[in-house]
């Protein structure tokens, strides 16, 4: 499932989220997901960039908390876990993402 491209430029840190709700009922229905953030390869200290990125997976009732390296090698494709989906939505099942404690540019896919 794509959601297309959020990317903060660098500014209004700890005010931007990005918040994605799968379609659990397109995807097949309640059931166990693997779950992945795609970031930009052109993540280096050298483009001021940011290192550090928190993502937050609700599922299930449950709220869980992911740190990314975003300047970890050549990673553009990262699993954040696997997860169970009640499919209840109503927005009651995300993943999100902030700029909060960033300090370079955030971008994801």
């Amino acid at each position: 499932m794509s959601a297309g491209v959020y990317h903060d430029r660098g500014s209004g840190k700890g005010s931007k989220v990005w918040k994605i709700e799968p379609d659990i009922a397109a995807c097949g229905g309640a059931g166990v997901y693997d779950v992945f953030v795609t970031m930009p390869c052109q993540h280096t200290a050298d483009l001021d960039d940011t290192a550090n990125v928190t993502l937050t997976v609700v599922a299930n009732g449950q709220t869980l908390t992911v740190a990314v390296d975003a300047l970890r090698g050549d990673v553009i494709r990262r699993k954040l876990g696997t997860y169970r989906f009640s499919g209840a939505g109503g927005g009651a099942e995300y993943v999100s993402m902030s700029n909060t404690g960033t300090t370079g540019r955030l971008a994801a896919f």
